[in-house]
């Protein structure tokens, strides 16, 4: 699956999410407004063609996935348990960035936002697309 699907896939299953979230009154209003910067940011840079490779991508969400700092929101759909990760609840200097990083969907690891594109880092210098 190239990544411009592969985002798309996790734009509209993050959307859903959001929504769902939002009207259960489980998400703050700035949350909303973070996921849609977050997700024109990395959607801009993959149209730009700054795309991580397959293991670069791999490999940072599954360190991302282990990593004590990382926060999890859990929700199912369409009857699939699905894990959304973030480096940490917030941006914290030098510790976390509050990015999406991964989705797990009934168990397997999936990259997602930033570590789907070429040039970022982690902020504990974990890995680097």
């Amino acid at each position: 699956m190239s990544a411009v699907s592969r985002l798309s896939q996790f734009a509209a299953l993050g959307k859903d999410t959001l929504i769902g979230m939002a009207g259960r009154g489980e998400l703050d209003a700035r949350f909303i407004w973070l996921a849609a910067k977050g997700a024109t940011r990395y959607v801009g840079k993959v149209m730009a063609g700054q795309v991580a490779s397959e293991d670069d991508a791999t490999n940072a969400a599954s360190a991302c996935s282990s990593c004590p700092d990382r926060h999890e929101r859990h929700t199912t759909q369409g009857g699939k348990a699905i894990t959304i990760g973030y480096c940490g609840p917030k941006e914290e200097a030098g510790k976390t960035c509050g990015c999406l990083t991964f989705v797990t969907v009934n168990g397997l690891v999936r990259p997602a936002g930033k570590t789907l594109v070429s040039g970022e880092t982690c902020t504990q210098e974990k890995w680097r697309t």
